[in-house]
């Protein structure tokens, strides 16, 4: 990548991580339930970008670690992993890429968030006798059809506008002529 890319790659990580710690947090109900950080990590790895999408989880991460009010859980590290494993994920299970393989990669991703925020709250409640809040399961799946929603309009705009994901085939080539 150049380094032009890596600057909006640091610049969104920045304002990603800022809103999802601050502004975000303040909406009412459905819209509060919005967390892009995630969702742009995903959209890095479907675009075959995953070390820029370790380097905007790490930062994003850091600045949610930073600015958040209440418990993270060490998201720093938690978006690091999740993003790692969703990469592992997409190179050996989910190989095509498609609309549905990143809904299925970002659900993938949510539900490693969630198992890691659960396994945290659960070693503070044991070791420290402290108790971590864990959202709802009702905003999980809010939070899942947000995602979906994000990440299947970010795709068809980026398939509509690039050539990234255009499938042809060559004219010599005609494998049901004799059909």
């Amino acid at each position: 990548m150049r380094i032009r890319s890596w600057i909006f790659v640091i610049l969104g990580a920045i304002v990603a991580g800022l809103l999802e710690a601050t502004f975000l947090t303040l909406l009412p109900s459905p819209w509060k339930d919005i967390r892009p950080i995630i969702d742009i990590c995903v959209l890095s790895v479907v675009l075959n970008r995953s070390k820029a999408g370790m380097v905007f989880a790490a930062i994003a991460g850091f600045l949610l670690d930073l600015f958040s009010v209440g418990p993270t859980t060490f998201a720093f590290a938690r978006l690091v992993v999740v993003v790692a494993l969703v990469s592992l994920l997409s190179i050996t299970v989910l190989t095509n890429r498609s609309m549905y393989a990143t809904a299925v990669l970002v659900t993938a991703a949510r539900c490693l968030d969630r198992l890691w925020i659960l396994a945290s709250s659960a070693i503070a409640t044991v070791l420290f006798h402290v108790p971590v809040p864990v959202e709802p399961l009702q905003a999980l799946g809010i939070t899942l059809l947000w995602d979906v929603g994000i990440v299947s309009v970010c795709f068809i705009v980026v398939a509509s506008f690039t050539r990234r994901f255009l499938v042809t085939e060559p004219l010599s080539t005609r494998p049901y002529d004799d059909v």
